[in-house]
Order: structure tokens, then C-alpha cells, then sequence
């Protein structure tokens, strides 16, 4: 009989080397396949094939294909100058194509704060540090290049950022924040997007092989359309290759809707453009800052604003009636008042934006300082039209630096303390920013002076308070030197047209009015101004102010189709039917023309004693708005042979 231990033995010696077998397969497998992607990848590189990450945002779909600056190769030495074609979204600036040894190159970058809106790079905390560098350490040549956008949000400044590697930065200083919901946006490429943004899975996305993959589909993709990846403006349903406000198609905020905001995505997309723009730094062994953005809470009323709940149309027409007689007694100063009005509307609704608003004006006044200023940050989170940073990306920023170790300028910290300390209380506004966003000049002073600490802090700098504060002096004598009055005008000018871009004419037609003061005294004609402040004569019921300066206008500007849109409007109001239907007609027949400016066409040509031109426009007008009764009506009286009499 055999013994079991010696059968157990041979099976152990039998198993074991088919075991050894099929390991050593497997590891030769393996390392055949490490060496295949590893060649594949490098083979890539070689013909040029870049990560889906360089070339397009895995979030929106952004095509990355155009240059900020471009090499001036005439000039002596060689310099990289601002593309033209950029012109109109940032600053003209200048570096050399070779840097010199002692030289550091610091780019800032952001949206229109970086640029210096309303007014330009002179005035922007870019200027202020590049004055001030020179003086704390004259020893080094120090390049500060504003790369600030006007609109320009994370995904697009990531773009800008990863072409300024090329040119030997040593410093990057980001502001960023406000324009995130400015451009409307597709999140389409989920498993992209997923392989972007998962820890393990994130330098899978980063391979030439995935570039590849991706490439052949978004070709295959666009085939579609005719549309390739070389030349088409958007990927994917994503965003084009400049600037497209969602406020560019709409009259004021009116397209902002809650439903559409997707502020999961935009807050996830932000988080990832932050960690992306540390990731580039690093690739050339750069230093980057963040700076946590702020906004004018206390001073600016939300842009668009909706009720969070449900409530009826009774309720609704009740609170509208306590809203607008606390908003009434509030500003004849009743503040006893207006508080019990706002909370007879709280008992009705009191999530929205306008409401809150308006509590943390009544509370501010009555000195409830710290229930006020909770108001106002929670009148700016339930803004549906977010022009202003909203607490999650604002904290975000905190956060990216934090986990990764990154200098952080706590803009927002740094005007709560300095509003305490001058004013006594917390809910900074107009003592700091121009509109929503917008710092004053001395502002841009507090944030170059914090950035100048980011830099001492990464070891850069040496020198006292009293020194740092001497060097912002002297910049400070420069800065206020190139506020001369044509830049001044301008400015204003500037406010008045974001205003009114954002549904704040009210707000806007008295800037434009001060900068055509300004304007006219140093003998220049600047058409948008004059628009803008024919508004705000038309609204305090200087009509003839307005049409006169309209038709100035028009003869600087005759394709200025809202501004003869305007007159035409004003014209008619007056009785002016024949000039109205002169001015009507060249707007309509430049294809700009909306519906109600057709509408009022037609009424005008009636008006006129033009029955059949009339009978026209309002036939086509009714094709497009069926549903108006009062056009429909008076067609039918006109088809019907109704006599009507000049007025």
C-alpha cells in the first residue's frame, strides 16, 4: 500500500514547475506589452502627437489652438509681442524672445481685474508690482507681463498658461474666479472627463496613446459636421476659440436660468483647471501663486434673481406689493418701517437673491452689522446669474493651494480686515471696487502689496514693511501719473458698457454721462459713450438731449444699429413718424432687426399714412409672433378697409 505523504510530494513536484511556467509567460507577456506602449508612446512623441490634455480641455471640449503672442522678429533685439488678434481681450506687451541670466520673467494672469478694467495694465495690480520689484531689488531685471483676459475664465487662462511654458517663466500669478459661468458650456466627454479627474486613473489621460485615441474619434465625430480638429471653433458642442458671453445673446441676464447653471460641473471643471495650472508651473520648474478672489457684496444688487421655493400666485403678487414698500421705505430712510415690511416678505419667500439684498441693506443701516453682512454673502450665493466668484470656487482655491502647498493671497481676508480696521465693519463694497468686480486703483495697491509677501515668502525678496511700503509709494507716483483725464473718460466709458452688458442701464447711464463731460471738454467723440449717456438723458426725460446726440452719433457711427434703433423709438414717441420709419427701415433691412423693433416698424409706417407698407411688416411680423392680438387686430382692419387719420 502506498504511503499518501510520498503521493503528496510528487503532486508538489509535478505542480510546481508548470506553475514557474505560466509566471514566466505572464512576465514576459507583460514586459512585451510595457515595451510596446512604452515604444508606441515614445514613437508618438517623435511624430508630434500630443496628450488630449495639451491639446483640448477634457471638461468642455476647448480646442486649444491660439497664440497670445507671437515673435516680432524685426525688431532689434527679437521680442514676443501681443498677438493683434488678441488685442481687443488683453494688453499690448513685450518680452525679449532670449532672457538674460539675472532676468526673472513673472507672468500674471487672470480675467479683466488682471487686465485692469475699467482702466488698463497701468492701473492693475501687474503694474504695481512691476514698479515695486524694481525698486525692492534693483540688482535683478524683473519682466512682469500681464496676461490678464478680459472675460477670460480658468479653462481659457489653463490654455494661456500652457503657452507661456514656452517662454522661461519663473513666476505665475493667477487670479481667477469670477468667469467661470460666463460662456455657456457642454460637459459631454464623460469618460474623459472621469480619467482627468480620478486619482489612479489620471496618467492614463495624460499618455500620447489615449491623445491618439482620442484624435481618431473627435475626427471621426466631426466628420459630421465638416468640421476637423485643425479648423473648427468648438469641439464637441464645447467652447469656441475666443470669448462667447452667454450675456452677448440675451437682453441682460435674462438666458441665466437655475436649471441651467450646472454649478456641479463648473465647480468640478474649476478644481480641475486649478490643479492643472500647478501641474504646468511644475513641468518648467516655475513658482505659481494664487490669489483668492472678492467682490463688492454690500454695493451691488444681484444681477437676476428667482425663488428657491414654491409658492402661489397670490403669495407671489403679495410679496412683490411688501417687497417694493420695504425697498420704498428703505431709501426715504423709514427703517423701523422697511423691517417689518422685509419680514412680512421673508414669511412669504425668503430665498431670493433681491430679497436678501435688500434685508442686508435695511439690517447695515439700522447698524446689525453682522446679520447684514450675512445677507449680502448670501444675496451674491443665490445670484442665478453668477458674475461674481460664488463661495464654492472662491474656497476652492483655498483648498488647491493648501493641498499642494502653494503661496496663497487671501484677497478676501485681506479686505474683511482692512474694512474693519477704516470702517468698522466687514461687508466691503464701493470703499474697494468700481462695480461688481472691478477693484479701485488703491485696491490693486492691496493686492500687488500681498503678492510682493507670496514672493518674499517663496525666498525671492528681503526687506522691512516700512521698505515695502516705500517702494508701493513710489510706484504708486507713477500709477497716478498715467490716470490722466483721456484715460479717465475711458474708464468710465468702460463701466457704463459692462453695466449695461450685464441689465444695468440704470446704473450705466450715468458713467457714460460723466465720461462725455470729460470727453467733450478734451474735444473727442467716442460712439459708445455717447450711447450710453443718450440713455441716461432719455431716462431722466431729456429727449431732445438724447435725439440730438443720437444723430451725432450716427453721423460718426451710421452702422450703430441700436443707437438708430433708439432714435427711431424716440422719434416715433414724438410724432416723428416719417424720420421714425426712415431710421426703422435701415435697421430692418440690415438683418439686426429683433421682433419688437419690427413690431413698432409697422406701427410707425401706420402711423405715417403707409397702409400697405404697414399691412406688410405686420404680415411678417405675425409669422413669427402669432400670439400678438393688437398686431393681429389692426391687420384685420387694415385687410378690412379701415380709414385711419394722421394723429
Amino acid at each position: 500500500m502506498s504511503d499518501p505523504r510520498q503521493i503528496e510530494v510528487i503532486a508538489t513536484v509535478s505542480v510546481k514547475p508548470e506553475r514557474i511556467r505560466y509566471l514566466r509567460k505572464l512576465l514576459y507577456s507583460s514586459i512585451c506589452v510595457a515595451l510596446f506602449l512604452i515604444g508606441t508612446e515614445l514613437l508618438l512623441g517623435v511624430l508630434g502627437f500630443q496628450t488630449a490634455t495639451v491639446r483640448r480641455d477634457p471638461f468642455a471640449g476647448f480646442s486649444k489652438t491660439s497664440r497670445l503672442f507671437v515673435l516680432d522678429s524685426a525688431s532689434e533685439p527679437e521680442v514676443y509681442r501681443t498677438s493683434t488678434a488678441k488685442l481687443p481681450f488683453f494688453n499690448p506687451q513685450s518680452f525679449p524672445r532670449s532672457k538674460r541670466s539675472n532676468t526673472r520673467r513673472v507672468f500674471c494672469l487672470g480675467g479683466s481685474t488682471t487686465f485692469g478694467r475699467p482702466f488698463d495694465d497701468r492701473t492693475s495690480y501687474a503694474n504695481w508690482i512691476r514698479e515695486s520689484l524694481s525698486a525692492l531689488d534693483p540688482s535683478m531685471d524683473w519682466e512682469v507681463i500681464n496676461a490678464g483676459g478680459i472675460s477670460y475664465a480658468s479653462y481659457r487662462l489653463l490654455n494661456v498658461m500652457e503657452e507661456l511654458v514656452r517662454y522661461e517663466p519663473d513666476l505665475f500669478i493667477v487670479y481667477t474666479g469670477h468667469n467661470e459661468f460666463l460662456e455657456d458650456r457642454t460637459y459631454q466627454d464623460v469618460s474623459l472627463r472621469a480619467l482627468a479627474s480620478s486619482g489612479w486613473l489620471e496618467p492614463l489621460y495624460r499618455t500620447r496613446i489615449l491623445g491618439c485615441l482620442d484624435f481618431v474619434v473627435q475626427s471621426l465625430l466631426n466628420q459630421d459636421t465638416g468640421a476637423t480638429l485643425k479648423n473648427s471653433d468648438s469641439i464637441n458642442g464645447g467652447l469656441k476659440s475666443e470669448v462667447d458671453a452667454i450675456l452677448d445673446h440675451s437682453v441682460g441676464p435674462d438666458a441665466y436660468t437655475l436649471e441651467n447653471l450646472q454649478a456641479d460641473e463648473v465647480q468640478s471643471h474649476f478644481q480641475y483647471n486649478l490643479q492643472q495650472m500647478i501641474r504646468v508651473s511644475e513641468s518648467v520648474n516655475a513658482q505659481i501663486i494664487f490669489i483668492k478672489p472678492a467682490s463688492n457684496v454690500k454695493d451691488f444688487s444681484p444681477f437676476k434673481s428667482e425663488s428657491l421655493v414654491d409658492v402661489s400666485a397670490a403669495e407671489r403678487g403679495k410679496w412683490t406689493e411688501v417687497f417694493l414698500e420695504a425697498d420704498k421705505l428703505y431709501r426715504s430712510g423709514d427703517l423701523d418701517l422697511a423691517f417689518g415690511k422685509i419680514l412680512e416678505a421673508e414669511a412669504i419667500d425668503s430665498t431670493r437673491a433681491d430679497f436678501l439684498y435688500l434685508k442686508g441693506q435695511i439690517l447695515f443701516a439700522r447698524g446689525d452689522l453682522n446679520a447684514a453682512d450675512e445677507c449680502f454673502k448670501n444675496a451674491l450665493e443665490n445670484d442665478v446669474c453668477p458674475l461674481r466668484a460664488r463661495t464654492g470656487l472662491v474656497e476652492l482655491v483655498s483648498a488647491v493651494a493648501l493641498k499642494n502647498n502653494v503661496p496663497l493671497v487671501d484677497f478676501d481676508s485681506i479686505l474683511r480686515e482692512d474694512c474693519l480696521l477704516n470702517f468698522g465693519h466687514r461687508s466691503f463694497g464701493k470703499e474697494y471696487f468700481l462695480d461688481h468686480v472691478h477693484p479701485t486703483v488703491a485696491t490693486h495697491r492691496l493686492i500687488a502689496a500681498a503678492c510682493l509677501d507670496a514672493i518674499k515668502q517663496i525666498g525671492w525678496l528681503k526687506y522691512s514693511e516700512v521698505q515695502k511700503q516705500q517702494a508701493l509709494d513710489l510706484a504708486a507716483a507713477n500709477v497716478d501719473s498715467s490716470v490722466d483725464a483721456p484715460l479717465q473718460a475711458k474708464a468710465l466709458s468702460n463701466l457704463a458698457q459692462v453695466l449695461s452688458w450685464a441689465g444695468k442701464q440704470s446704473e450705466a447711464a450715468p458713467l457714460a454721462a460723466k465720461a462725455l463731460e470729460i470727453q467733450d471738454a478734451l474735444g473727442l467723440s467716442d460712439p459708445e459713450t455717447m450711447f450710453y449717456a443718450a440713455a441716461d438723458y432719455a431716462v431722466n426725460g431729456e429727449d431732445e438731449k438724447s435725439i440730438a446726440l443720437l444723430r451725432q452719433l450716427l453721423d460718426l457711427d451710421s452702422n450703430h444699429d441700436e443707437a438708430r434703433w433708439r432714435l427711431a423709438s424716440l422719434l416715433y414717441d414724438q410724432g416723428s413718424y416719417g424720420e421714425a420709419v426712415e431710421h426703422y427701415r435701415i435697421v430692418c433691412e440690415s438683418g439686426q432687426a429683433d421682433t419688437e423693433t419690427r413690431r413698432m416698424f409697422g406701427y410707425a409706417l401706420l402711423r405715417n399714412g403707409d397702409h400697405r407698407g404697414a399691412t406688410d411688416v405686420f404680415r411678417q411680423y405675425l409669422g413669427e409672433v402669432p400670439e400678438d392680438e393688437g398686431v393681429a387686430d389692426e391687420l384685420r382692419r387694415l385687410l378690412g378697409g379701415y380709414q385711419y387719420l394722421a394723429e
